[in-house]
């Protein structure tokens, strides 16, 4: 009898051990669990970024490309303002050879007169 009782105590104890290890390895798989959803939480979030980030950089191609149109049509628009211009001071100069010739004519038509009252 004795024996029994030595024997149904080990066998307690070994259950009791048994059981401490399983409650330790169920609290180990839960601690990993947790570690495993924060890390695709962390995961899920480094995608949203990546994601923003995509977009921040495809509206800064955007935006340069845009800047680049909007530059090329400035300098279209400022080659064009400077032919004008040329044009402008090409029309001024043959006003100024008729005023020019139309002093010389005037000149030349008061010094007939002169003459002619002479």
């Amino acid at each position: 009898i004795k024996s029994k009782e030595l024997h149904i105590t080990q066998l307690r104890e070994k259950i009791r051990a048994i059981e401490r290890k399983l409650k330790e390895k169920q609290e180990l798989m839960s601690a990993i669990d947790e570690e495993k959803k924060s890390a695709v939480r962390h995961e899920r979030e480094l995608t949203r970024c990546a994601q923003r980030e995509a977009v921040i950089k495809a509206e800064m191609v955007e935006k340069t490309k845009d800047r680049i149109r909007k530059s090329t049509k400035l300098f279209e628009l400022n080659e064009q303002l400077c032919k004008e211009m040329i044009a402008i001071d090409f029309v001024k100069l043959e006003i100024m050879a008729m005023r020019k010739e139309e002093i010389i004519y005037e000149a030349e038509l008061a010094t007939f007169h002169e003459r002619k009252k002479a």
